[in-house]
Parts: C-alpha cells; structure tokens; sequence
C-alpha cells in the first residue's frame, strides 16, 4: 500500500485553504507567513494498475536480459545482462577503459539466458 500526503493551510477558524502544498516545509513556511496552520491529507492507495510501458509490455520494470554490445567486428563483442540498450552500453563503457562512442557500437538483444 502506498500513501500521498497534501499539506493545506488552515485558518483560526479551521477552514482548510484550498490549495495544497506537496512538501511540509514550504506548507510550514506559508504557514508561519500567514500565522496559519498545516494540516496534512493522506490518501491511501491500495493497488495500482500498470497502464503504459515503452516497448508495450504487461510488466515492468523489465526483466534483465541478454545484450550484446559490438564495437567494430565480431572479435569485439561484448555481453552483458542489463534491461536496455542503454544500460548495456553503459556496463560496457565501464567494464571497457577505452570505449567507443555509442555511435560507434552495434547493441543488440541476444535473448534470455
């Protein structure tokens, strides 16, 4: 279950402003600007439904998978597991002290293992 708190002024009166603040601090802040008080809303949520991920999958994150990382020619590929492209090229720029530029590499999925 997760929760999401709103901060809100509120007045000598206890009428509840109606603009609400993300953070405690700037709440806190106005608050004592106005000589007003906090008061926090939390909303509790207790389940989410997945509704868009880029490659249109039903699950996220996405799972680790094969990556092949190929500079020049095949003598020179590399393999990592990681959830993208741009991790694999990430994982062979520190793995690789002289790495080519992304522009210069063929990344490629390579499947489960």
């Amino acid at each position: 279950m997760s929760e999401l708190r709103k901060y809100v002024l509120s007045d000598h009166d206890g009428n509840d402003g109606d603009y609400a603040y993300d953070d405690y601090i700037t709440a806190y802040e106005q608050a004592r600007k106005r000589n007003m008080a906090v008061v926090a809303y939390v909303y509790e949520f207790a389940d989410s439904e997945l509704i868009w991920t880029p490659d249109g999958s039903v699950t996220w994150p996405p799972p680790e998978s094969m990556w092949a990382v190929e500079v020049g020619d095949e003598e020179h590929t590399y393999t990592y597991r990681a959830k993208s492209e741009d991790d694999a090229y990430q994982a062979y720029r520190e793995n690789n002290p002289f790495y080519a530029p992304r522009e210069d590499v063929h990344i490629y999925h390579v499947g489960e293992s």
